[in-house]
């Protein structure tokens, strides 16, 4: 669901991998660079860091940072799915080691309202159709 969603993000912007190509490299690191963008500027627009805090890639491509800052304005609940999803993630691949990790029924009890979230924006899940 997480990778959806920036999928999701990078479309939203209309932007294309092709477009940050450096000289000899493979059109497939832009995607995945684009895609780092958007994560990166998910933590961007969470904690309202300024230009000057940015990391790289986003720091090396301001521009496209700021088309999904743009982007997520009127979509800071998907920004809020995206933050659980990743806990959630981390600690499913962590197996719990972690600092603060969540009890293991979280993901399940609150899975159905991360759904329910995102098909709010179009997203529909194979039960719902």
């Amino acid at each position: 669901m997480q990778e959806t969603l920036v999928s999701y993000f990078v479309s939203g912007i209309d932007e294309k991998p092709e477009d940050l190509k450096d000289k000899n490299r493979e059109v497939s690191r832009k995607a995945a660079r684009i895609r780092d963008i958007s994560t990166q500027a998910v933590k961007i627009c969470r904690d309202s860091l300024p230009e000057n805090k940015w990391a790289k890639p986003a720091a090396d491509h301001p521009e496209v940072t700021r088309k999904f800052l743009a982007f997520y304005g009127p979509r800071k609940e998907l920004l809020e799915v995206f933050n659980k999803l990743s806990n959630y993630r981390n600690d499913l691949n962590h197996a719990g080691y972690r600092q603060n990790p969540m009890k293991s029924d979280s993901f399940e009890k609150n899975l159905a309202g991360l759904i329910k979230s995102i098909e709010r924006y179009g997203f529909h899940s194979a039960e719902s159709e």
